[in-house]
C-alpha cells in the first residue's frame, strides 16, 4: 500500500488530523518533492504513517533516501556552530569573589550589631579583661 492508496481511503485533512502532520507536508511526501523538506523529518513523517496505517512505505522512503543522497541535506549545508569569544563564556571562577566579598561583609556586620547592641553587662561576665 502506497501513499496515494492511504489518500483514496481517507482525506489529507483526515490523515493530518490522526498523525499531526500538516497538510502542506503530506502534500509534499505525495507530490515526493523532497526539496523543502529536510531528511530527518521526511524519514519521520513516513514512519509516522507507517505505524498509524499499518502499511510499508517503503518504496516513499527509497526514494526520499535517493533525493536525499543525490542533492544532500539542508542539515549537512548548513552550519549551525558559531564561534565564541572570550566574553560570551560562562566564567563562574570570576563570580566566585563576589561571593566571598559578600560573606566576609555580612561577617563583619554582624560582628558589629553583636559588639554594639549586646548587652554589655552580659559582654563583660564574658570578657574578664574588660575593665571600665
Amino acid at each position: 500500500m502506497q501513499l496515494n492508496e492511504i489518500l483514496e481511503e481517507s482525506d489529507i485533512s483526515q490523515i493530518s488530523q490522526k498523525t499531526n502532520i500538516s497538510k502542506q507536508n503530506i502534500q509534499v511526501l505525495m507530490d515526493e518533492n523532497f526539496a523543502g523538506m529536510i531528511k530527518a523529518k521526511a524519514l519521520g513523517f513516513i514512519s509516522i504513517l507507517e505505524r498509524d496505517y499499518q502499511v510499508d512505505l517503503g518504496v516513499l522512503r527509497e526514494k526520499a533516501l535517493a533525493y536525499y543522497e543525490k542533492h544532500g541535506s539542508e542539515e549537512e549545508r548548513m552550519n549551525l556552530s558559531v564561534p565564541m569569544s572570550k566574553g560570551d563564556r560562562d566564567d563562574s571562577r570570576g563570580n566566585s569573589s563576589w561571593i566571598w566579598l559578600i560573606v566576609i561583609g555580612l561577617g563583619v556586620y554582624l560582628a558589629w550589631y553583636f559588639l554594639s547592641q549586646y548587652d554589655l553587662e552580659t559582654l563583660r561576665s564574658l570578657l574578664p579583661f574588660m575593665q571600665e
